[in-house]
């Protein structure tokens, strides 16, 4: 409905000014020309709302905070594939989103069989009336998102009006040349990834987002941790010095995939997904720091990245006071350890003595 989604454009905003990404399906819009009888007008697409998204991201990244990153995807039965497909070949459309399509294990067996693909999208229980339910030449029954306000059957399936056929090896060729070219949409087995999916029996997944390794080490408000020790369980994150709470899941495994290693010539090193983005600076003078955000695997020798500022706030409750992790800085710092001594450097004012 039009209030759920300008409901979830204020929502989006809120999330990504706090740097969050976030993951959208949008192939549950109604299809381009496709009859709105409470508006008594024809419907713009799924196309036409994602840009709203898009504009609204790139305005709050314009002010001048943390910026989360945007993945949409799109069902690859929906009538309105070919323009997802074909989306960013417009000049500066749908910057600020990744691309991606769910693709089915039926729509991998048409490709493999040459066979036809039918474009459909559910009818509403508005428009019962109008189709002969049982003419399997235009409608036909498929598992859905939601089953509110459509027509659905005694296995929950619900009936979609098949919009057009269309060969799946001509779309599919269509979807590799775009990849090829434009290094989108990409490509999610959705079916696979449900049927890998541990929470199986409570959620199906739509969308994603990007990943970083099991030992990545992130701040919480209880200090350094590793992903691994906060799988599964809520986690309340530091990010810039304030702190933001995860869901009841907080991190969990998605898969195992190739990364890479970014590593800066100050020392700071992580490993992460090629898609995980970063934030890299792009302008850097006295009075601005500009940053966009870039894929890992994008970055070049020489870029420079922004990494999280905990200046502001830089302590934890733990066994040991600050003085204490002063004085083994200084000795980790420019500090060593004779056989006899512990010698630490200080350069004025800062004198420290661990002895009258």
């Amino acid at each position: 409905s039009m209030d759920g989604i300008l409901d979830k454009v204020h929502e989006a905003g809120l999330t990504l000014k706090a740097g969050c990404g976030i993951g959208y399906e949008f192939s549950t819009l109604r299809p381009r020309g496709a009859y709105v009888s409470g508006a008594g007008a024809y419907t713009s697409g799924p196309l036409s709302f994602m840009d709203i998204y898009d504009r609204m991201c790139f305005t709050v990244s314009s002010a001048g905070g943390r910026r989360g990153a945007q993945m949409a995807t799109f069902e690859v039965a929906h009538p309105d594939v070919m323009e997802f497909v074909r989306a960013k070949r417009e000049d500066g459309r749908l910057r600020q989103f990744n691309l991606s399509l769910l693709i089915t294990d039926e729509f991998m067996e048409a490709v493999k069989s040459d066979g036809e693909w039918p474009l459909s999208f559910p009818i509403s229980e508005k428009e019962a009336g109008e189709h002969d339910l049982t003419d399997e030449d235009n409608v036909m029954w498929r598992d859905w998102p939601t089953t509110e306000g459509y027509v659905t059957n005694d296995q929950g399936m619900v009936a979609c009006r098949v919009y057009k056929q269309v060969r799946a090896k001509g779309l599919w060729d269509v979807i590799m040349s775009s990849t090829y070219d434009y290094a989108e949409p990409g490509f999610i087995l959705i079916d696979r990834v449900n049927e890998m999916n541990n929470n199986w029996f409570c959620e199906n997944i739509r969308a994603t987002n990007p990943c970083v390794t099991a030992d990545t080490w992130v701040h919480t408000a209880s200090g350094p941790r590793q992903v691994h020790q906060l799988l599964d369980k809520p986690v309340l994150l530091r990010i810039d010095g304030t702190d933001h709470m995860t869901t009841e899941a907080g991190f969990f495994k998605t898969a195992t995939k190739q990364v890479v290693k970014l590593r800066t010539k100050e020392g700071f090193e992580v490993r992460l997904t090629e898609d995980h983005k970063v934030r890299k600076i792009t302008r850097l003078t006295r009075y601005v720091n500009e940053t966009q955000w870039c894929e890992a695997g994008k970055l070049l020798p020489g870029d420079r990245v922004l990494l999280n500022d905990h200046r502001g706030n830089p302590e934890w409750q733990g066994a040991h006071t600050w003085e204490v992790g002063f004085l083994v800085g200084l000795l980790l710092g420019d500090g060593s350890l004779e056989s006899d001594a512990a010698v630490l450097l200080a350069w004025q004012p800062a004198k420290v003595s661990n002895g009258p």
